[in-house]
């Protein structure tokens, strides 16, 4: 089967499925060349209306021995069908709302093992059409696509509507299982005791590490940063030796809303560090600034440093120097800790910057904090990395280094409060926001440092101030590209907690997972000046719900508790109505989707609460700025979508329903 127009039998009518029987006698039926529009082929105009499609065919013997995977790819059928084999109905589709009823999507029905004959299979369609078109006509019923038999294990190219189990949603993009293998040297500079990681920036999704043949990592969540210390357990080769890294990705089932990618589709890297006192990868710096004035700014620089000593506790002095946009240095400082074996500790240093360059979306100055790690009791540093204890001539400069590291950050004040909204270096700020899903279109969903970028550029050039990461955590280059351009970023955790919106999605994992993923997302972006929200959730499934009340208390606590600066926490709600209210107590900001109604109402209910719309439709953008302008508790807009995405395909499509309603539209 497949190929070009190919001749069915067509029959008008028929509602009663007997139509479906393997030996039914098929006196009367027209013969009908498919892909086809019945009006056309076969002159069939009736309103709601019944038609079947029947054809003979034969398989191949290697078709008949393929047990259960193999698909009958049956292509575009408008508007509802019902699709059977040897009289055995083997799928269907559509629902009945009118006008928005998976009109020409794919289908793709499994084959039951056994069905299928050598010789002599009878594949039947019964189609219905129903609704109506924007000029009054009918939808055209009929076969849009001829038929192909396809053995659903194999793959056949990135996008194919025959195999994609995510089919719209995810662009017809194909997922399954893939592996990667590398091969790399040990670096010939790791001296004893130095400590090696690897860091997976993201892998989507549900990936399993193996070095030197070791399983070391297991990981569900695609969108998370993760790092594996693999010097620890003593998995690399001596220096020089060759290593080999192999990665198991598994992006099977319905488990995205919309095109994800699949593989490892961020960065990875190897990290030597040279002792086992050191400052982990991920999370080991905490910068903030809680106060600020013309005349000087508080940076305070909150310093995690490990221990893999396992007999003895390390005294160690933690040695920070911050330097301006320019390059120069403008503070220094150090504080003491004692790390405790095989645990780690915090040592904190507070400096003041004169005269600050304040990040803002039109100025976005960034500073540079260099954190050094010594011995506490050695001596002769270098002069350009050591930091002086408060009172301490240039004899006591520290030396004996454990490790250093380099992070950017921005000298800025955020605060909120219904009264006002939000403030941004003490002036109010409306977020004319929009959101974006994290692919690059044609480019798919790798991060390419110069496509995020662009993205940014093309964003802000076209007035939008702030970002809303729909609906999960974005690159670090993405989020580099808003520190350095000047935009505003609502950072997204989760589209779903513990129950999902799709059969495969994080809710089989999110009671195990999301207290690891929520604090990577959060410690990874924590020092980049553009976050400036943090989203706790998308449009959660069990929002009114006792549990969902608990998860939106856990959840916005554990935010809090790993974010120093202090930034406000929101969660987007559908829909929203007195319901919420339990949903929104724990939260600093609610999160209005489609609800501009709802603002002047709840705003008097409850006084105290900021809005934001976390989405909202562009037909109506001038009606949502009116709550924006007219409502100080109301603090921004986020447009769905600012950028095209892959997936979700026809989500956007627009039919005018009326001469009264021009801008009505059908979302499908």
């Amino acid at each position: 089967m497949g190929g070009a127009q190919r001749t069915w039998l067509f029959k008008r009518g028929g509602e009663n499925s007997s139509w479906a029987d393997a030996d039914l006698d098929e006196r009367g039926w027209e013969p009908t060349l498919v892909p086809s529009d019945w009006r056309v082929a076969n002159n069939y105009t009736e309103v709601n209306a019944y038609g079947w499609y029947r054809r003979h065919v034969d398989a191949t013997a290697a078709q008949v021995t393929v047990n259960g995977t193999l698909v009958l790819a049956l292509g575009a059928v408008a508007k509802r069908d019902e699709t059977y084999l040897n009289g055995v109905l083997i799928g269907r589709t559509g629902g009945f709302t009118p006008d928005c009823s998976d009109y020409l999507r794919f289908r793709s029905y499994k084959i039951p093992a056994g069905l299928l004959k050598l010789k002599g299979n009878v594949v039947a369609v019964k189609v219905f059409s129903e609704g109506k078109t924007a000029d009054g006509q009918e939808w055209p019923g009929g076969l849009y696509d001829h038929p192909v038999l396809r053995n659903g294990d194999q793959r056949t190219g990135a996008f194919d509507a025959a195999i994609s189990q995510g089919q719209r949603s995810t662009g017809y993009a194909v997922g399954g299982i893939g592996w990667y293998r590398r091969h790399f040297a040990t670096p010939t500079a790791m001296a004893p005791g130095s400590v090696a990681t690897l860091t997976f920036d993201g892998v989507y999704m549900n990936s399993d590490v193996w070095l030197n043949g070791v399983h070391v990592r297991s990981q569900p969540y695609g969108y998370s940063t993760f790092v594996i210390d693999v010097g620890e357990q003593l998995l690399l080769r001596a220096d020089g030796g060759e290593n080999v890294l192999a990665v198991r990705v598994a992006n099977s089932g319905l488990n995205s809303r919309w095109y994800s990618g699949s593989g490892i589709y961020r960065h990875v890297r190897l990290t030597v560090q040279g002792g086992v006192v050191r400052l982990p990868v991920l999370g080991a710096l905490a910068i903030s600034t809680p106060e600020i004035s013309d005349a000087a700014a508080t940076v305070r620089v909150a310093a995690t440093v490990a221990s893999a000593v396992v007999a003895a506790d390390t005294e160690v002095r933690v040695g920070v120097v911050v330097v301006d946009p320019s390059g120069k240095e403008v503070a220094r400082g150090t504080a003491r800790t004692t790390v405790p074996a095989g645990g780690n500790a915090t040592a904190v240093v507070a400096m003041s910057v004169a005269s600050p360059q304040l990040w803002g979306t039109e100025t976005p100055h960034l500073y540079q904090a260099r954190v050094s790690v010594y011995d506490a009791a050695a001596t002769a540093a270098p002069v350009e990395v050591a930091a002086k204890e408060e009172g301490e001539g240039d004899a006591a400069l520290l030396g004996g280094l454990r490790d250093d590291t380099t992070e950017t950050f921005g000298i800025r004040s955020l605060t909120w409060d219904a009264s006002y909204g939000l403030k941004l270096n003490g002036e109010a700020v409306e977020l004319r926001g929009g959101c974006v899903h994290h692919d690059n279109g044609p480019l798919g969903s790798a991060t390419v440092g110069r496509a995020e970028i662009r993205r940014v550029e093309l964003l802000k050039a076209n007035g939008y101030n702030a970002i809303r990461t729909s609906h999960n955590p974005v690159s670090t280059a993405f989020l580099d590209a808003c520190d350095r351009l000047g935009v505003l970023v609502m950072d997204e955790a989760f589209d779903c907690w513990s129950r999902g919106k799709n059969a495969d999605d994080y809710h089989v994992d999110f009671d195990d997972w999301w207290r690891r993923d929520l604090e990577a997302m959060v410690v990874r972006d924590r020092n980049h000046p553009s976050v400036i929200i943090w989203s706790i959730g998308n449009e959660i499934p069990i929002r009114e719900t006792p549990l969902g009340y608990n998860l939106s208390r856990q959840l916005a606590a554990f935010v809090r508790a790993h974010d120093p600066a202090g930034r406000p926490v929101t969660s987007a709600f559908p829909g929203v109505d007195d319901g919420a209210d339990p949903f929104f107590a724990p939260l600093d900001i609610a999160g209005y989707n489609y609800s501009p109604q709802k603002y002047a109402p709840d705003h008097a209910r409850v006084p105290g609460r900021i809005m934001v719309a976390t989405e909202s439709f562009p037909a109506d953008s001038y009606d949502y700025w009116q709550g924006v302008w007219q409502h100080p508790y109301v603090v921004g807009d986020f447009i769905w979508t600012a950028l095209d995405y892959i997936g979700e395909s026809a989500i956007g499509n627009a039919a005018y329903t009326s001469d009264d309603d021009p801008l009505g539209a059908c979302f499908t």
